[in-house]
């Protein structure tokens, strides 16, 4: 049962359980992660994205644009998931997001070394495994950087710190240039107390070329044990997250000159 902290946190938020998603945009995630490396995999499962993402109405709340998805497999997470865990014990939704800015413009912030400017961590340090520079990406004359990320989230319940691998690439669609990320945990984190604990965390975000905007799409695999925190309030907490994280980056974009 949750805590009386957890269940004002949920009551918060306001979230319901995700909708089912459709079978064939479960097949499309999972593809997005597994396939990642293979840009002509990439570009054939961002269009049939976009295509599934076109029957969205983007101007609902968390719960109409929320989606629950199936875990992914061993095979599909590969090299990147930590030895001794499984990733189908992984809780896995998926939200959706219409951003007024491109994907280019949203990946102005992806160079920077401190994401904390976003206001979605209490600390967030980013280092550039390859390139070096990773200016080029911003620029188009780069496909790909590779990044290292330090985040530290504070909540009334607990803080946890996290390391986690992303990866930025970008890949030509019908529509245009969209960016996507496959990101991963690469050691399970735990609270200094001892008593919650991230086991493993896989995820999958796609900026696609929408109108003059953007669709944001993105895809949380997590297997937490937080405690008095259920499945349910723990979905809810990434769902909001995810919801609140997308707007910081708007708001950023808005008051930052170009």
């Amino acid at each position: 049962m949750p805590t009386p902290a957890a269940s004002l946190i949920l009551a918060m938020f306001g979230c319901n359980s995700p909708e089912e998603v459709p079978p064939e945009l479960g097949a499309v995630v999972q593809s997005l992660f597994r396939d990642f490396e293979d840009t002509s995999a990439m570009t054939t499962a961002l269009d049939d994205l976009a295509l599934l993402l076109a029957e969205v109405d983007f101007s609902g709340d968390i719960d109409d644009r929320a989606f629950s998805l199936d875990p992914l497999t061993s095979a599909d997470a590969g090299e990147t998931a930590i030895e001794g865990q499984d990733p189908a014990l992984c809780n896995a939704v998926a939200l959706t997001y219409q951003s007024p800015w491109s994907p280019a413009a949203h990946s102005s912030y992806q160079v920077l070394d401190d994401l904390s400017v976003l206001g979605t961590a209490s600390s967030y340090d980013r280092v550039f495994l390859e390139p070096a520079d990773p200016d080029c990406f911003p620029a188009m004359t780069c496909d790909m950087i590779r990044t290292e990320n330090t985040i530290v989230r504070d909540s009334i319940l607990f803080s946890l710190s996290s390391t986690m691998r992303k990866d930025y690439l970008w890949v030509e669609t019908s529509d245009g240039s969209a960016m996507l990320e496959r990101g991963w945990l690469t050691e399970s984190s735990h609270s200094e107390d001892g008593n919650n604990h991230l086991w493993q965390t896989f995820e999958v975000e796609a900026w696609l070329p929408w109108d003059d905007g953007s669709v944001r799409f993105f895809a949380h695999y997590a297997e937490p044990d937080y405690a008095g925190v259920s499945d349910d309030l723990a979905e809810s907490l990434a769902l909001s997250g995810a919801q609140n994280a997308m707007e910081a980056a708007d708001e950023y974009l808005d008051e930052t000159p170009e």
